[in-house]
């Protein structure tokens, strides 16, 4: 089911406008659906879980239909002229790790999902960001995207970042510049030589609302493969 009217009629009610999330939700929708993957993370639910799982769905509905396509070699030389073999030979269906410490917020998570028939794609564990890692089920990880609204930046990345898979895993922080914390540990990821060296080679982007004065920033970090040194 696409982001119709029914989708936003079932998940208003985990909409509040103080975590300033509206725009966040179908922003990860987005990104979910252009980098497919099989294993995310998610630490702080609420109105963006639903958009995160809704892509799940989305794309194993199109890798159904596409791998019919490739199983037809007239037909994917004519759709599918650019598909990667290699891509849809290590495709497994995808799950969403969720954790959230208040089992309120966690359970209405968990109803919404299931109104729009997408609870199987959910992992819910109720826990703090500190020490969940430790849950993490092996067919979790590594992880090819996360999305994290709970601060405590450097905690996640000393305990998580061995998580994130070196290939190009993605992490998302919500709201890094509107506290001490996420200002220093932004201004530390160019400026620390040894949290460099522990988090080895990444790219950073930014994403800022400047309409807003608090809840209005996306830190984006993408994990890159080392490049081998030329001969």
């Amino acid at each position: 089911m696409p982001l119709d009217r029914g989708f936003y009629r079932r998940t208003r009610g985990l909409r509040a406008p103080i975590t300033g999330t509206e725009l966040l939700g179908p922003l990860l929708y987005s990104i979910a659906r252009s980098l497919r993957p099989r294993r995310s993370l998610e630490i702080g639910v609420g109105y963006t879980t639903p958009f995160l799982l809704q892509a799940l769905a989305d794309n194993v509905a199109d890798v159904d239909r596409e791998l019919a396509r490739l199983a037809d070699a007239g037909r994917a030389e004519q759709d599918m002229p650019f598909a990667a073999a290699a891509y849809y030979k290590k495709w497994t269906p995808p799950v969403l790790t969720a954790i959230e410490v208040l089992s309120e917020r966690l359970a209405e998570v968990e109803r919404v999902a299931g109104r729009l028939g997408l609870r199987g794609y959910l992992h819910p564990i109720r826990h703090d960001l500190r020490g969940a890692s430790k849950l993490l089920p092996p067919e979790a990880i590594p992880l090819d995207l996360a999305f994290v609204d709970a601060g405590l930046y450097e905690a996640f990345v000393a305990e998580y970042w061995g998580t994130v898979s070196p290939d190009g895993g993605t992490v998302l922080f919500h709201d890094p510049f509107n506290d001490d914390d996420g200002r220093a540990f932004v201004a530390a990821l160019g400026s620390n030589d040894e949290l460099a060296e522990r988090m080895g080679p990444f790219e950073v982007l930014t994403l800022v609302e400047p309409h807003k004065t608090r809840q209005n920033a996306i830190l984006v970090l993408r994990r890159t493969v080392p490049v081998a040194p030329s001969p």
